[in-house]
């Protein structure tokens, strides 16, 4: 039996409002101008928010972003409880890409409510920490907000494409190696190429603007990266330092690349929206549905593909596909005349890659 967080289906159908505040804000990340402010209700109960928009974003052009999600507290519990439906719902209407928010190591699936909920006053101030899904691209600029000490948290994994042995880990053969840093200048702290295999290096100034902090990505060129957990260190406040993380291992996260500096951290991908991720599981539509709805998902990489439907208590009730799928786009149909009505999750599994997102079925 699998395990999925538990849902509560409030009302059905959640109602979105937006407005622009594009005032001065302190707690707005840096070369983030527009903030997009936010209600949504369910149950009768209104949740207010704001999405950070970068310098770019035009809602016109699609462009693939990352928000930063900032809930009012006392509506935590029930923003972590209907997020996902709710950006779901803005993803599907705009055409962007949604955004993921995180607690703890808890990225390929949704918050478990039951695990969270005794330490709520640990993580209540996390509640923001964002994950960026990026394009195979050389190089990544993250824009995010710094800290004067705190924790250091981030997801990294290279990978051989020319040797597929490796694609778990960072291979000492890998033709490219990740050379991340914070800066407040023009000035980046470089590191010998030649040195860097096997290797992620940080280096933390605090000299960094608390509101003014760049990271920065770097890769050479033909890099491919997914989800890589290399652990959290606590850096000091008053110390300037590097750290080096040799033979790391990864966990099987979503395709993708992150890096949390501090409790909130928030950034965008510049590449060309139209470049398909190494897998990607749409909505279904229509969604609700009676009857009948379908599920498009792509795959860039060849290998088993596995699609199943679950119910709540996470018992699987429809298995869609299970098979060796070649590199491609496609679409299922779903007959779901002996389901009963109430709200299901569907999953896409490959190696290294799993995604769940909801669809309700009414009668």
């Amino acid at each position: 039996m699998k395990s999925f967080a538990a849902v509560v289906l409030l009302s059905g159908f959640v109602s979105l409002s937006f407005g622009l505040d594009r005032s001065s804000d302190p707690t707005q990340p840096a070369s983030v101008a527009t903030v997009e402010v936010f209600t949504f209700s369910s149950g009768g109960v209104d949740i207010n928010g704001k999405i950070y928009l970068p310098d770019s974003f035009d809602r016109n052009d699609n462009i693939p972003s990352v928000y930063l999600i900032d809930f009012t507290e006392q509506h935590f519990m029930v923003a972590l409880d209907e997020f996902d439906r709710v950006i779901d719902g803005v993803a599907e209407i705009e055409g962007v890409d949604a955004v993921v928010v995180t607690l703890e190591e808890h990225r390929d699936i949704d918050v478990n409510l039951s695990h969270i909920e005794p330490y709520y006053d640990i993580y209540k101030d996390m509640a923001a920490y964002v994950d960026v899904h990026y394009t195979n691209n050389p190089a990544r600029t993250f824009i995010g907000r710094g800290s004067e000490g705190g924790i250091v948290m981030g997801s990294m994994f290279l990978e051989d494409p020319a040797n597929p042995v490796f694609e778990y880990f960072i291979s000492t053969d890998s033709p490219s190696t990740f050379n991340t840093f914070i800066r407040d200048t023009i000035t980046a702290n470089d590191f010998d190429p030649n040195m860097l295999n096997k290797k992620l290096h940080f280096s933390f100034s605090t000299s960094n603007n608390r509101s003014d902090c760049l990271n920065t990505i770097s890769a050479f060129e033909n890099a491919q990266y997914s989800w890589l957990q290399f652990g959290s260190v606590e850096y000091a406040s008053d110390s300037e330092s590097t750290w080096t993380f040799e033979n790391t291992y990864p966990t099987a996260f979503a395709t993708g690349l992150s890096f949390v500096l501090g409790p909130v951290s928030t950034g965008y991908d510049t590449g060309d929206p139209a470049r398909v991720k190494d897998f990607h599981i749409g909505h279904n539509y229509p969604n609700p549905f009676t009857s009948r709805t379908s599920i498009e998902y792509s795959v860039r990489r060849a290998g088993n593909v596995e699609l199943k439907v679950y119910d709540l208590l996470g018992n699987e009730v429809m298995e869609l596909v299970n098979k060796e799928q070649p590199v491609g786009t496609y679409t299922v149909e779903i007959d779901t005349g002996h389901l009963s009505s109430g709200v299901y999750l569907y999953e896409l599994r490959t190696s290294g890659f799993g995604e769940s997102k909801k669809m309700i079925k009414l009668n």
